[in-house]
């Protein structure tokens, strides 16, 4: 799939970044922790305070739930 080599060569030209993988998807990490994934066409990213606030407030931002059930992650 294209977008996900896309998103694999921008993560490698992000200093620091390892690609990855998170539940069998594309992911970055930094630092040994994964900081953003591909998962079903969409990016998401791990963020937390005011920076989550802000962009769960933006038009069609949503919690990541990967296993589809309900349960989000928080960050």
């Amino acid at each position: 799939m294209k977008e996900e080599k896309l998103f694999t060569e921008i993560g490698t030209s992000i200093m620091g970044t390892e690609v990855s993988q998170l539940f069998g998807k594309p992911a970055l990490k930094l630092k040994g922790k994964a900081v953003a994934c591909f998962f079903e066409n969409e990016m998401a990213f791990k963020i937390s305070g005011d920076e989550h606030a802000h962009a769960i407030s933006l038009s069609d931002a949503k919690l990541f739930d990967p296993s589809g059930k309900g349960r989000a992650m928080k960050e």
